[in-house]
């Protein structure tokens, strides 16, 4: 009689199949604003890549902007009103409020607003309509950031195509954007050969 050394070792299985690969992520955007196109990236035409953090579409945003210039101005005029009043009445809000006054900027996005510290002050700055100003304010940034899209992910286009120049309706589908970095595939498998695989272990 003649012995053998049994080793035990992983047996490595293979099992073909066929299926389609789809990213695990799409995105479909639709227009929240409405006006002309002044930049669509390659027409948006069907395949185009786009990188994560690259303008893909802008809309005209012109009015908008004005609108806004005009607001941050109508909020800076009655945080200017107030300024007087409390500066004798409570010399440390006014510290604290003139110094968010002259960090303003039209021309820049408004900062969050200081602290209340008392109901007295509360009760000024809301006769004054400062509050109501400044949200009023921050609704219209947020409109305008609407007229710029940005990808938030890098991938491609799907897409019928919008022509620069040409006008956009709010609501109006744009395009659907695909992640081309993380996909995945389904492959059909018999049960049998389904329980032979390790989902634990990823390929």
């Amino acid at each position: 009689y003649s012995s053998q050394t049994v080793n035990f070792e992983d047996l490595v299985l293979e099992i073909e199949g066929n299926g389609v690969i789809e990213s695990k992520k799409t995105l479909n955007v639709i227009s929240e604003a409405s006006g002309p196109i002044l930049f669509a990236k390659n027409d948006l035409k069907d395949g185009t890549f786009i990188k994560e953090g690259e303008m893909i579409l802008e809309v005209d945003s012109r009015e908008v902007e004005n609108n806004l210039y005009t607001m941050r101005s109508e909020f800076l005029s009655a945080l200017a009103q107030v300024l007087p009043e409390i500066k004798v009445e409570d010399p440390e809000a006014y510290n604290k409020w003139s110094n968010y006054f002259y960090s303003l900027d039209i021309h820049k996005t408004i900062p969050e607003l200081p602290d209340i510290s008392n109901s007295q002050e509360k009760i000024k700055f809301s006769t004054r309509s400062v509050f109501s100003k400044y949200y009023a304010v921050k609704n219209q940034e947020i409109l305008l950031s609407k007229y710029k899209i940005v990808a938030p992910f890098s991938g491609y286009i799907k897409s019928n195509g919008v022509v620069e120049g040409s006008f956009v309706s709010k609501g109006s589908p744009l395009f659907t954007l695909s992640d081309a970095i993380n996909v995945e595939i389904a492959v059909p498998l018999l049960v049998d050969e389904v329980n032979l695989i390790n989902f634990s272990n990823p390929p």
